[in-house]
């Protein structure tokens, strides 16, 4: 995706780069604009993993689903031999 971003904007770079933009600008100019979409996949899943979280908490397991540990439990792994 990031390619084909850049392969199409390759006469503005190259008109950026004969004005006087140096290189790091360029770049910078190219990567902040492949994390825009990035972040905002990241952001609709997340929102979206917090509300079908609550959804299935509240149907299912009927645990609260505001809860920090309900959804971002890990366990920690139990030596052989141990019980709790």
């Amino acid at each position: 995706m990031l390619a084909y971003t850049v392969r199409r904007r390759v006469r503005e770079i190259g008109m950026r780069m004969a004005l006087g933009a140096s290189h790091s600008d360029v770049l910078k100019m190219v990567i902040a604009d492949g994390l825009k979409p990035i972040l905002l996949g990241v952001g609709i899943g997340f929102a979206a993993a917090l509300a079908l979280g609550r959804v299935l908490c509240l149907t299912w397991c009927c645990c609260a689903p505001t809860v920090v540990g309900t959804t971002t439990r890990v366990d920690e792994p139990v030596p052989p031999g141990y019980s709790r």
